[in-house]
């Protein structure tokens, strides 16, 4: 690994919407997304999308039928796209990947406007599908302005959104860049391209991955706490989740703990972990993510399955736990992100990133450690035992109106 050990001045505000590249939390984003160059090719045999149906076809096949636009283009109908549903995994007893479901925690806000609710799902289609371009609706009434923001609320809703941008060829007409390599002034050409056959081999391996990860380890019949539980823990298990720590003077150090691991990374995988600014399906598909993109893997895992949850970010001070490996890591950290997650009708903070560097230590001594999660299904006085917040508030890193985090009233017993 070269330069495992240079040190980069920044803040932990910095390094958070550095580091996460396809899941930055910022309408910064945008910005970013204009570097991104020319699209492929549509691919010939991408899988074929969902549409909707009535919830009695719905429950009588318990699947839903499948239809395809052709073109380069999918033409928008409102009613069609804001009905379109997949049986839910509790409904069906299986999880299949859904690749236009808007995610729970904000779902209910972006249908009170119908049209962007519906065009939203319509994206989310044309990505799927690998189509090369659209169109805004007119019932939409949206801005270049006001479509930035709107993409990024779309890009939020699944990984193969978050690795596509896109292009404005003229007033409410935009092509589709997939997997860009946009990575700011670390790139050596913002306009590289992949192939089309190279798009549809990388989702394919990342539907395929998730739907194995999610069905190998959860039923129908698990509590929301077990499901939770589960997906947390095989995060921890199967992830190689990159690590930094903090200087007294703001640097920025690749931990450790992540030297061995992307060595490990690295060898387990054809594509060169080690070059991993990439997109975030092609990092997930090498199992890859970094510390400040955990809580977005994790809020994707569960509200595919049906479970609510939300990405937080706070600027706060570690409090020592006693715990030597994670008393190192984190001293010095001004930024932190974890999830709270709403089990069975009341929320839970969840921070995998302290079990994941407490199990990896473990791991290292014994290789037949388990996990025994401390951090998982927090109360708010629990939380702050562990992390003082310094910056006013947690708010939820996604898109949507909120005031503030979820009240967390009592720890998961």
């Amino acid at each position: 690994m070269n330069n495992t050990n240079a040190k980069t001045k920044t803040t932990g505000r910095q390094i958070f919407r550095k580091i996460t590249i396809g899941m930055v939390i910022s309408s910064m984003t945008f910005s970013l997304l204009t570097f991104a160059g020319c699209g492929p090719e549509v691919v010939e045999d991408y899988p074929e999308p969902i549409v909707s149906v009535t919830e009695e076809e719905n429950a009588a096949s318990g699947s839903i039928d499948v239809s395809s636009d052709k073109g380069d283009y999918i033409e928008f109908d409102q009613e069609r796209f804001f009905s379109m549903e997949s049986p839910t995994f509790r409904e069906s007893g299986k999880y299949t990947f859904d690749p236009v479901k808007i995610p729970l925690a904000y779902k209910e806000q972006l249908k009170e406007t119908p049209a962007r609710y519906a065009f939203a799902k319509m994206l989310l289609l044309s990505i799927y599908e690998g189509k090369k371009e659209f169109f805004i609706p007119e019932e939409c009434d949206m801005s270049s302005y006001q479509f930035d923001e709107f993409w990024y609320t779309v890009s939020q809703c699944n990984p193969l959104a978050q690795s596509v941008s896109y292009k404005k060829i003229e007033e409410g007409h935009y092509e589709l860049i997939y997997y860009p390599e946009w990575l700011g002034e670390m790139a050596n050409d913002p306009e590289q391209k992949v192939s089309d056959d190279y798009v549809y081999r990388q989702n394919q391996l990342f539907i395929e991955y998730i739907e194995n990860f999610i069905n190998s380890r959860i039923s129908r019949s698990d509590t929301d706490e077990e499901i939770a539980e589960k997906i947390y823990k095989g995060i921890i298990e199967e992830f190689y989740i990159v690590l930094f720590t903090f200087s007294d003077d703001g640097s920025m150090n690749l931990s450790s703990l992540s030297e061995n691991l992307l060595e490990e990374a690295s060898a387990d995988n054809d594509s060169g972990v080690e070059d991993h600014m990439r997109s975030v399906v092609e990092d997930y598909n090498s199992r890859l993510t970094y510390q400040y993109s955990v809580p977005d893997l994790y809020f994707f895992l569960l509200d595919q399955v049906g479970i609510e949850s939300y990405p937080v970010t706070a600027s706060s001070k570690y409090k020592e736990q006693y715990i030597p490996v994670l008393d190192d890591h984190m001293a010095n950290s001004d930024w932190n992100t974890w999830t709270i997650v709403v089990m069975d009708g009341t929320a839970y903070h969840c921070d995998l990133i302290y079990d994941y560097i407490i199990y990896s230590a473990a791991k290292k001594e014994d290789p037949e450690a388990e996990i025994e999660p401390l951090f998982f299904g927090m109360s708010d006085e629990t939380r702050k035992k562990s992390l003082e917040i310094t910056g006013g508030s947690i708010w939820v890193n996604l898109p949507g109106n909120y005031s503030s985090a979820p009240e967390c009233p009592e720890d998961l017993k």
